[in-house]
């Protein structure tokens, strides 16, 4: 049913030309389809993402945004990535955080009342979103610059705190001793260091922002040397490689292109130390 269903939905009823009404009703029935049964293809989430590349009513992405945590990605997830074909691993995973990245950064998703979407996305932390390679990525990430306000990477809890951690995962960090992240892309620390680029460029644009708050950077930086701190934990052996200084500067750039009132430059740095004495083993960035 669902294969059918997904292209009919796309096809002829994602259409401008549809009623309101008559597409509030096909969502209100649709709604209660067991979804935890569908098994999107690759074709399938392409479509998904079309709702949002290409004009469309908005009800019809609020609507994905009802359906999507609906299914069982834990079990897709784990489908796509015992595929044989490492290609369609890659390719699921591209499309996958595509749609989730799409899917936080809309209000009208995220804003819902019982909306499901924000648990999946601090689920999907936790999925192998490092499949995804390098040049891919780094499209990604300016895919997410270009749709975010700059504001929000100082809001604990907000949408963009939460998919930042999502690119986080992708970028492939390790999570732990046996990660072994590295293992599947010679560029996985070209990912890494694309990412701080991007959180730092994100922080130093709030800095220009006169309602910011120098309190207000304290979480941010501490997620920022957190990152570090996981590769010289869960990696000892990059501890004092090249790579981990590139990344290292990559974050100190945040005081060469931040806004350099002394006031904000010098709490900037007292939360800098201030993270590294209270987190856990940052003495071995050191």
């Amino acid at each position: 049913m669902f294969p059918l269903l997904w292209p009919y939905y796309y096809n002829h009823l994602s259409m401008s030309t549809v009623p309101d009404h008559v597409l509030q009703c096909y969502h209100a029935h649709f709604t209660y389809l067991p979804w935890q049964r569908y098994i999107p293809n690759l074709q399938a989430m392409n479509l998904m993402i079309e709702l949002k590349v290409k004009p469309h009513p908005l009800a019809c992405l609020v609507f994905l945004g009802d359906i999507f945590p609906l299914m069982n990605w834990r079990s897709i997830t784990t489908r796509y990535s015992s595929q044989p074909n490492t290609d369609i691993t890659v390719k699921f995973y591209i499309m996958l955080l595509q749609l989730l990245l799409m899917l936080a950064a809309e209000p009208d998703v995220m804003r819902k009342k019982e909306s499901k979407v924000p648990a999946l996305l601090s689920e999907a932390k936790s999925y192998q979103l490092h499949y995804i390679d390098y040049k891919t990525f780094d499209d990604i990430l300016s895919w997410q610059k270009n749709n975010c306000q700059c504001i929000a990477v100082l809001q604990t809890g907000s949408p963009l705190s939460t998919s930042l951690r999502l690119l986080k995962a992708a970028a492939s960090f390790p999570t732990s001793l046996d990660s072994n992240v590295l293992q599947l892309h010679q560029n996985g620390w070209e990912k890494r260091h694309s990412f701080m680029r991007l959180v730092v460029e994100l922080v130093a644009e709030a800095t220009q922002q006169k309602e910011t708050h120098v309190l207000s950077y304290a979480d941010i930086l501490s997620f920022m040397i957190q990152c570090v701190v996981d590769i010289a934990v869960y990696e000892p052996e990059s501890r004092f490689s090249r790579d981990v200084i590139l990344l290292l500067q990559e974050f100190l750039n945040l005081f060469n292109i931040c806004n350099p009132s002394p006031p904000l430059v010098n709490s900037l740095l007292s939360h800098l130390s201030c993270c590294l004495l209270e987190i856990p083993n940052a003495q071995l960035v050191c």
